[in-house]
């Protein structure tokens, strides 16, 4: 996230950008951008001028807005990333089951447990187990 710089002819504004770098097509999603306007910045010409109070309370509230906007479409694109694998092993394992009588014969191994919290907060991001 940054915010933009004050110029004399464009309003300040919060940008916020989302791209995935992942090739893979199942794991790739749309980027997206988010903006919340500012108020102008104010002169400091004067040395007993305000402290700029009102702009930092709009960036504030304007960086928590942005926030809440990433996490609500970073957890709607999991969810569908979770849905869509859900199904591809929903397929996967009824075209497994009908190949052979031997299917039958074979223990069925649980998935490993997901640590739904961890999934959560290192979404979009390449986790590297440490030794």
């Amino acid at each position: 996230m940054s915010s933009s710089p004050p110029t004399s002819n464009a309003h300040p504004e919060l940008r916020a950008s989302y791209s995935n770098a992942s090739t893979t097509p199942a794991t790739s999603s749309e980027p997206f951008v988010l903006a919340s306007p500012l108020p102008s910045v104010p002169s400091s010409s004067s040395s007993s001028s305000p402290p700029p109070t009102a702009y930092l309370a709009a960036l504030r509230s304007a960086v928590v807005a942005t926030q809440l906007q990433i996490n609500e479409a970073l957890t709607a694109r999991m969810e569908e990333d979770k849905a869509r694998e859900a199904a591809a092993a929903t397929e996967g394992g009824a075209a497994a089951a009908g190949n052979s009588a031997s299917n039958k014969k074979r223990q069925k191994v649980p998935a490993p447990a997901v640590d739904e919290d961890a999934e959560e907060e290192n979404y979009g991001e390449e986790v590297v187990e440490e030794d």
